[in-house]
């Protein structure tokens, strides 16, 4: 069944380019909002499964319908749309509650991947904690330095399937492509950051909000996780060090 989608924007061009972005994907858009108000109104009557929220808008703007939309509905999951530059503003919106953001000018492959992400996202701890692993998972690590091509992945996963390989670590290793220090090194580093994650909400120094919005303002820069929880304020570097030493060795072999 087609998710169904809520577009609340001002501007009339930007809601049409976003609603055939969304439709030729197999998503439904059951409503357009022309400002926060209507949006919020729009949100009652029809419960999409998500909203893409402008931030900029009269009557109501962006960040007010999202707390309103909100206050009535804990579970909404509403992704802000806003252009480059905004870092305070969209940090923000994640704190209050959104889920995702993406920039205009549109591009689809962001649009889609974002939304579908969210349309998956249960909110919970776990959930959160399901897709920080996915972020830094080796083969997608590999791919966003550079170091490996989706041809070669999309190889390797495949030995996998056909149990010629036992996980991925060594069906890259049996490839040859990418250096064995380039593997344990970017291994290592995805095993760190994920585990120091877990650490600091376990023990309380950050909240799951917190995490989660430095997650996504990180995923959007390409900067490391606790660079980012430093640079937002959620936690000092002692802390991230603290957390770091009490990370446990990477079980290698075990990583697929």
């Amino acid at each position: 069944m087609a998710k169904k989608v809520l577009i609340v924007d001002d501007a009339g061009f930007m809601r049409s380019l976003l609603k055939d972005i969304l439709t030729s994907e197999g998503f439904e858009v059951v409503g357009e909002a022309t400002d926060g108000a209507m949006g919020v109104d729009m949100y009652a009557e029809l419960r999409p499964d998500l909203v893409t929220m402008d931030v900029n808008m009269p009557k109501l703007d962006g960040r007010d319908a999202l707390e309103k939309i909100l206050k009535g509905d804990p579970n909404a999951k509403v992704v802000m749309v806003t252009t480059a530059g905004q870092d305070e503003i969209i940090k923000r919106t994640l704190l209050v509650g959104a889920r995702d953001f993406v920039i205009k000018p549109f591009k689809k492959h962001q649009v889609v991947t974002t939304l579908t992400r969210i349309i998956k996202d249960n909110g919970t701890p776990a959930s959160f904690m399901e897709e920080l692993v996915a972020w830094h998972e080796l083969g997608e690590m590999l791919l966003r330095n550079d170091l490996l091509t989706p041809d070669v992945l999309s190889k390797a996963r495949e030995e996998i399937k056909a149990g010629t390989a036992p996980n991925l670590l060594e069906a890259l290793k049996a490839d040859g492509t990418v250096d064995t220090q380039d593997l344990m090194d970017t291994l290592d580093s995805g095993h760190k950051e994920v585990s120091m994650a877990f650490l600091l909400m376990k023990t309380r120094v950050v909240t799951m909000q917190q995490l989660r919005t430095a997650f996504v303002m990180m995923r959007k820069s390409s900067k490391k996780l606790g660079f980012s929880l430093i640079e937002h304020s959620f936690c000092t570097k002692e802390q991230v060090a603290e957390a770091m030493k009490l990370v446990p060795p990477s079980r290698f072999t075990q990583h697929i």
